[in-house]
Parts: C-alpha cells; structure tokens; sequence
C-alpha cells in the first residue's frame, strides 16, 4: 500500500515550481530569489523546466540523501538558460551530479563514481 504524501510536502514542491516559473518569467525585472534547500529530483525537475530538456536520470543519482542549496540572487535578470547552468553547476558543486546532453531534447544525469 503506497502512503500519500504530506500535504505540506505538495504545496513546497508547487512553491518550487511557482519559483522556478518566476525566475524563468523574469526578463525584465531584477532578479534576487533565494530557494531554500531542495531535493536532488526538485533540483532535477527545475532544472528540466528550465533547460527544457527530458531528463534521463540515472536511479543512483536521486537516491541521494543530499539537499541542494541554490541562490539566485543577480544584479541583472536572469534568462532560462543562464538559471538552468546555475542549477547544474550547484547540483554538480554540491551532489556530485553530471548533465549530459543526449540530443537537442533530452540529457542524461548521473552520479559522478569517485
């Protein structure tokens, strides 16, 4: 029998993506958002939206107990682009993860072996 999540657990993934979305909307305006810590596949799902890419994640790259902490915080705006090359630096920076592109629609994700 699966168990339902947390209500609570729902509305802070809806926030993440609710940020994600202004960040991404943000052409105009300064953009200083700071994300409280994440999951890796919230890091992951984020970046997806961004990147606009079909993610290919590797299982052992979101069993990962790590949370990832990412700060946009800019003196200019932010495109889509430039937030999503954030978010995979901070993911590789602090989770070990590598995002490579397969193809003009979908990257790989993997947990680098050390």
């Amino acid at each position: 029998m699966a168990l339902a999540r947390p209500r609570y657990t729902l509305m802070k993934e809806h926030i993440v993506v609710i940020l994600a979305l202004l960040v991404a909307g943000a052409t105009q305006a300064q953009t200083s958002i700071r994300t409280k810590a994440s999951s890796v596949s919230r890091a992951l799902a984020v970046y997806s939206l961004f990147a606009h890419k079909e993610l290919v994640i590797e299982p052992s790259a979101t069993n990962q107990l790590k949370t990832i902490k990412i700060d946009f915080t800019a003196t200019k705006s932010l495109t889509e682009a430039e937030a999503a090359n954030v978010i995979e630096s901070e993911l590789h920076k602090q989770a070990d993860i590598v995002i490579t592109p397969l193809d003009d629609k979908r990257s790989s994700v993997k947990l680098v072996k050390k």
